[in-house]
Order: C-alpha cells, then sequence, then structure tokens
C-alpha cells in the first residue's frame, strides 16, 4: 500500500545562521556550537510548535502541539558528532482542524534515538555542499509500542547550494525503514485495524534568505511517500475465493417462487471510520 503526500510551505522564523526545514531540524543551527569548541561534550535544545489556522468550528480554542527534543553530543571532530536525544510531545486543550476536540493537555515521550551527524559530508561540483545524519530510532513512544516496532533506521541528506545576496536553496531526502514485529494492529484512536509501515521517503526542495544572523526567509515544496504492510485480508486471491463462496451458498438456498437469496455486503460511513460490526 503506497501512499503519497505532497505540501508546500511559506514561513518566517527567527534562526541562528541557518535555514530550517518545516519539520525537525538539520542545518548548521544544529552543527557544533561555540560551546562545544572546547569540550568534547555539550548539549542543546530543540522545539517545534505548530496550530491550525483556520477551525471547521468557530470561536474555538485551537490545539497547540509541539515536539521537543534534548540533546547531548559528543564531539568527535569540528564537523561530526555523536548524539543522545530523548524526544516528546506536548499538546494543549483544544480543538484541532478537523474540529476534534482535546478536552486535556498532555505530554507523551516520544522516540528517544542515537544520531550521528557528519555537517561536512561531501563537496560535489558546483559547491553543493552535502550534511548527513544517521540515526537509529527506539520504541520509547507509546505508539510505537503499540505497533510493535522493533526499531526504525533513518538517514537525512541535505544537497546545499549558496547564492547571492544571502539566498540559499536546499535539497532535503529523508529515508526511513521500519523494523516491525507484525504487519497490523488494533488502532486505539480509531478501533480499527492499521497496517504498519515499512518505508518511509520524503523529499524537500528548500529555498531561502538570510537577512542577518538571526533572521530569515523560507519556502518549501515536499513530497512524501511510504509503504505499508498488506494484509491476507486484502489478497485478490482470497477475496475471490471469499465472495465466490458468498455466491455459492446464495445460489444453493435459493428456491424461486419460495425463498429468494440476496447476495450483498454491507458498508456505513460512521465517525473516524468505526464502521466495524
Amino acid at each position: 500500500m503506497k501512499k503519497f503526500k505532497c505540501g508546500i510551505l511559506i514561513f518566517i522564523l527567527f534562526i541562528s545562521g541557518a535555514i530550517f526545514a518545516a519539520q525537525e531540524v538539520i542545518s548548521l543551527q544544529d552543527s557544533p556550537s561555540a560551546s562545544e569548541k572546547k569540550s568534547k561534550w555539550g548539549y542543546s535544545a530543540f522545539s517545534f510548535i505548530s496550530a491550525p489556522f483556520e477551525l471547521p468550528v468557530k470561536d474555538r480554542t485551537s490545539l497547540m502541539t509541539s515536539y521537543n527534543y534534548v540533546s547531548f553530543n559528543y564531539k568527535l571532530d569540528y564537523t561530526r558528532r555523536i548524539s543522545i536525544r530523548p524526544t516528546f510531545n506536548m499538546n494543549t486543550a483544544g480543538y484541532d482542524v478537523i474540529g476534534r476536540e482535546d478536552t486535556a493537555a498532555e505530554v507523551a515521550l516520544g522516540d528517544m534515538y542515537l544520531q550521528y551527524a557528519d555537517y561536512n559530508f561531501a563537496l560535489l561540483p558546483g559547491n553543493i555542499g552535502v550534511l548527513a545524519q544517521f540515526r537509529i530510532f527506539l520504541p520509547t513512544s507509546e505508539s510505537s509500542r503499540e505497533q510493535k516496532t522493533l526499531a526504525k533506521l533513518g538517514g537525512w541528506f541535505i544537497f546545499s547550494h549558496p547564492f547571492s545576496d544571502g539566498w540559499q536553496v536546499n535539497y532535503h531526502l529523508k529515508g526511513y525503514y521500519y523494523w516491525q514485529s507484525q504487519k497490523s494492529y488494533l488502532n486505539s484512536d480509531t478501533g480499527r485495524l492499521s497496517h504498519t509501515k515499512q518505508y518511509k521517503l520524503e523529499n524537500y526542495i528548500e529555498l531561502g534568505k538570510m537577512f542577518n544572523e538571526t533572521f530569515g526567509f523560507s519556502m518549501t515544496l515536499n513530497f512524501t511517500m511510504e509503504e505499508k504492510h498488506g494484509s491476507d485480508l486484502y489478497n485478490d486471491e482470497i477475496s475471490r475465493t471469499i465472495w465466490g463462496d458468498i455466491m455459492a451458498a446464495a445460489d444453493r438456498y435459493n428456491e424461486p417462487g419460495k425463498f429468494t437469496a440476496l447476495m450483498g455486503w454491507e458498508w456505513s460511513s460512521t465517525p473516524n471510520g468505526a464502521n466495524l460490526h
């Protein structure tokens, strides 16, 4: 099962010496800081906050969510380091973008990950710099434990080319491979059977401009593709066999003039897709 998603993001951010992507940050802001030059050990923190601009229900408070991590870093040299990052997510009470209400603020543990970063991974012809990060995610979040995820492997490459007057174009390539112990699980949010992921591939083209050392503008076009595990329940051969059994049963019990056996199946539209019977 493949899913595709694309979008455009335009935003202005206060940043420190780099241009941000819309999600987790990989940039020179995440490179070794001045305080880490004197010591091989260091730490940093990151938070990304989002909220819907417009709600389907008027006069309601929007739900604000944030992704956060604390990073404990060991510097191998000026451009390479290893990090351990516990992550957590927070949200306030309010309504989300489709009008669902969350009545209480929550704090939830995310997936902790180990990271190796090289901020001078390669220099390609045409003055194109390459930054790279490699990650191993541990299943410390509730959703990963629910899906019985064993681990997630990730790689992130940024191809960057600077222009004059502070302009810069970046191409982000992010890939994730999910090591799962099962193909499907019962989703606690919807009450339905969901399929676990096999891999996910994200692409970003980012154009930005730095106005000074702390203020910049960025515009991003993104494209995402992911593959999920299939299910034997959706196997065409099995589906044809089951439907064939239904048709055979209807023919077997159909008695013209006495009893009419109808072949059919039921589908109902209900909130959150909770149409199991």
